[in-house]
């Protein structure tokens, strides 16, 4: 594995709570190191930072420019974005699978993705059967 390739970094943003029409709680977790390829599976995120967030700088926590942020009025709890040096494999609705490429700066919106939506309601349906 390349050195650059091990040290590009992507991020995982989630919209977690709205504490007031002018500030939200964020969760932010990078990609741990090592990692090529991944999809949006436990196990594969450093632990989750809590990152209180306003209008004036949401977008720098999402890790992305505010022109390619989303409106602050659009944001809603669960929202779980991707930011950093990644692409896409194949056609990320069928694989919800992704790379590391330090080539590359992107930001995405990842829960409205069917494959990854499906894999969210899994998890959170073990966590309330104690499974």
């Amino acid at each position: 594995m390349s050195d650059t390739k091990q040290k590009a970094t992507v991020n995982r943003i989630t919209v977690d709570e709205k504490l007031s029409e002018g500030l939200f709680r964020f969760l932010v977790c990078r990609l741990k190191e090592g990692r090529i390829t991944f999809k949006d599976r436990f196990g594969e995120w450093t632990e989750e930072k809590e990152k209180l967030v306003n209008p004036q700088n949401y977008y720098r926590t999402l890790k992305t420019k505010k022109s390619q942020a989303p409106p602050w009025e659009n944001l809603a709890e669960g929202q779980v974005y991707l930011s950093g040096q990644f692409k896409e494999v194949g056609d990320v609705k069928e694989t919800n699978q992704f790379t590391i490429d330090p080539e590359k700066q992107n930001f995405m919106r990842i829960d409205n993705i069917p494959t990854i939506r499906e894999g969210i309601k899994t998890l959170y349906s073990d966590v309330l059967r104690g499974s």
